[in-house]
């Protein structure tokens, strides 16, 4: 199974909100877990949410990355720094909060880069 998987994965057990997710085997074919009929967590539902995971897999990387680009340009926001420039970095910052939203039929690569999103340009 790859990294992706796994991170699918884990956001799916994250979905339940369970204070302690149950653990039992997986099926050897496809990574995904198997659960008994006595099992808090049903394994068709289970499954249904991990589709939904999957889908939503590409935004979940995207808000990562903008989320890194908007700390590397938190020390902007300051009020007591004065910039020549400061309306280009609200303008930058706007677009990055913006991009989840305003990004459609985005996706991850193989090397788990995320493609076809046009990320704005950081000011000078």
């Amino acid at each position: 199974m790859d990294r992706r998987f796994h991170e699918i994965l884990g956001l799916t057990i994250m979905s339940y909100e369970m204070d302690s997710f149950p653990h039992y085997e997986n099926d050897l074919s496809t990574g995904m877990p198997i659960f008994p009929d006595d099992s808090d967590v049903d394994t068709a539902e289970f499954a249904k949410r991990f589709e939904e995971q999957r889908i939503k897999y590409p935004l979940y990387k995207l808000r990562i990355e903008r989320n890194e680009l908007l700390k590397k340009s938190d020390w902007t926001q300051g009020r007591d720094i004065i910039l020549a420039n400061d309306e280009e970095w609200k303008s930058y910052r706007q677009a990055l909060r913006d991009l989840p939203e305003n990004s459609a039929e985005i996706y991850i690569d193989e090397n788990e880069k995320v493609m076809n999103v046009e990320m704005p340009v950081e000011p000078k």
